[in-house]
């Protein structure tokens, strides 16, 4: 500041008095001034003001920031602190989970398992083994999967079965759903496997596969019973055609019989053939005969008026 009005306000100053070779900066030292120099104070002054308003606003906003950070950073500790809480929840929850459903993913390997070909099987598993007995109204279902003949040690879905009888040591489990006679021996004896759940989007899936083939296989068996009528009808159509063809041609084992009607022994077309023959020879005799009787006819009227020429000639 001492540079100021040493370098710029003091050379401001003037004296209006110029007998006066004193100068003193202190003692009313504005009225002195020139007008660019007060302009120049002015301005000092305002920017001043305005520099200590704009410092308040930065100083106000920053400890606005400041808050907002430590508010957000307080926030963040909390969302981390309930997202651990969380978390040590869900690992509650699935250990509790997985306690009471784990009994629901039973599964036995290598169970020797033989078809009893009416779509239900033996296995040599049982009440021993932990295969749970059905009761009341809701059944036993397992899902077994047989070896895969084509890949050694893998294994393919065969279908789900409801466990029907539990022993000891053995049990009888019958077929769900649609199955067929094909498929029935396809169910080659082995070590079979069996889960008592299984992933239900799998399950959808195969409950749909075999809804689909359900229904082709019976589209399928609509269509063969109709081709089976339609080749009867075939057959018995072409019957008719033979029968017919022996009514119209005549059937050659009793050609040579003349006790049978002349239909039955040459057909039908030949003896109307035959017949129209015979009619076609008596139309003929009768025309000759017609013939003859007008040439009688004729001959007797010219003899008549031959006689009634000569009876005229008679005297009276």
């Amino acid at each position: 500041m001492s540079l100021v009005f040493r370098f710029i306000i003091f050379p401001a100053f003037e004296r209006t008095d110029i007998k006066s070779q004193t100068f003193s900066p202190r003692s009313h030292w504005f009225i002195y001034m020139t007008t660019s120099g007060k302009i120049f104070v002015v301005i000092v002054i305002l920017a001043g003001i305005v520099g200590l308003f704009l410092m308040a606003r930065v100083t106000a906003t920053h400890s606005f920031w400041i808050k907002a950070y430590e508010a957000d950073e307080t926030e963040m500790l909390a969302q981390r602190k309930q997202k651990f809480d969380r978390q040590l929840e869900l690992e509650r929850v699935n250990t509790e989970h997985d306690k009471l459903i784990n009994r629901w993913y039973q599964t036995w390997a290598d169970v020797n398992t033989v078809s009893n070909g009416d779509g239900s099987i033996s296995i040599d598993a049982g009440s021993n083994q932990g295969l749970p007995a059905p009761g009341g109204n809701v059944p036993v279902v397992l899902y077994g999967f047989r070896p895969d003949p084509q890949n050694e040690g893998e294994t393919v879905f065969v279908k789900s079965f409801k466990v029907t009888d539990v022993q000891n040591d053995r049990s009888t489990l019958t077929a769900e759903g649609y199955t067929t006679e094909e498929e029935i021996a396809s169910w080659d004896a082995g070590n079979w496997r069996f889960w008592k759940m299984i992933p239900s989007s799998y399950f959808s899936t195969l409950s749909a596969l075999d809804a689909r083939r359900a229904e082709t296989n019976f589209t399928l068996e609509i269509q063969q019973r109709s081709v089976a009528k339609q080749e009867e009808l075939l057959t018995r159509a072409k019957k008719m055609l033979e029968n017919r063809h022996l009514q119209l041609d005549g059937d050659p084992e009793f050609a040579g019989d003349d006790n049978l009607p002349i239909e039955i022994r040459v057909g039908y077309i030949k003896a109307i053939e035959q017949t129209q023959n015979e009619h076609l020879e008596i139309l003929q005799e009768v025309d000759q005969l017609r013939r003859e009787i007008k040439a009688t006819t004729d001959e007797i009227n010219e003899l008549l008026t031959n006689n009634d020429e000569l009876a005229s000639r008679l005297p009276q």
